[in-house]
């Protein structure tokens, strides 16, 4: 009976209402009297438990000379009403998919700025990931390279890239400050990457990356902190510094 009363509860019913529906498959047709003494639950309120049973067809009221008693229909009509529900929600399921962008940017549009802070190398390195979750298509980031190998370990870095392809996410990024030795961060090299040299001039510890409307900044080993601005105004003006940037830095060789 616990595969009946699952589907029933699926259907919205009460659980008294689901209570006498098992009781009647149980007993068979029974009077409304019996079935609130075998429930224990008073006469005067049985009909308002049994009503949902017959606006669903799932049980009928019958009259056997001078009393009424009531009766499951066919079990089958159970089966095609949970049928019917299942179909209704995969329909409701695809309509808020194809919906859902439309939703997430108006919901966006209307949202309030906000900033989050972390602290330490394992705030950082989970500000990493986390702008995976956060990122459609593509990450520009100014990237000060031998600044923030001391913040992030090899293994963070990797593991960033391994999921970042996974997810097929371009990275868009500015090398600053000293010149690395090596013209490929990753072990594997690179896939879907763009890179930069920033002019010698412009030089900072921090580096900050772009993702939709959100901009995250991570600082250098000696104050070991992060935060995330989810605006698509400071992301759209940070979205701008970076072409102007990106435009008098030089390609990797």
């Amino acid at each position: 009976m616990d595969t009946i009363i699952q589907m029933l509860t699926v259907l919205g019913l009460p659980s008294r209402s689901s209570a006498v529906y098992v009781d009647l498959l149980a007993h068979g047709p029974s009077a409304a009297r019996t079935i609130a003494l075998r429930l224990g639950i008073p006469r005067s309120s049985l009909y308002d438990h049994v009503k949902p049973l017959l606006d669903l067809a799932l049980v009928s009221e019958l009259k056997t000379g001078t009393k009424a008693v009531f009766v499951v229909e066919e079990i089958s009509n159970l089966d095609r009403l949970v049928a019917k529900q299942e179909q209704s929600l995969a329909l409701l399921r695809t309509e808020f998919t194809k919906a859902k962008a439309t939703l997430a940017e108006a919901q966006t549009s209307h949202a309030e700025p906000r900033i989050k802070f972390v602290e330490g190398k394992a705030g950082i390195a989970a500000l990493l990931l986390e702008m995976l979750w956060d990122t459609k298509s593509e990450i520009k980031t100014v990237w000060p390279y031998e600044a923030m190998l001391k913040v992030l370990s090899p293994e963070d870095l990797e593991l960033f890239n391994r999921k970042r392809i996974r997810q097929n996410i371009a990275l868009k990024t500015i090398w600053t400050g000293p010149r690395p030795g090596k013209q490929h961060l990753w072990r594997g090299g690179d896939f879907k990457v763009e890179r930069k040299s920033a002019p010698a001039k412009y030089h900072a510890d921090m580096a900050y990356n772009i993702y939709g409307d959100r901009v995250s900044f991570f600082s250098s080993v000696g104050e070991q902190y992060g935060f995330v601005v989810h605006s698509r105004d400071f992301a759209a003006l940070m979205s701008a510094q970076f072409a102007a940037l990106w435009e008098v830095s030089k390609e990797g060789k």
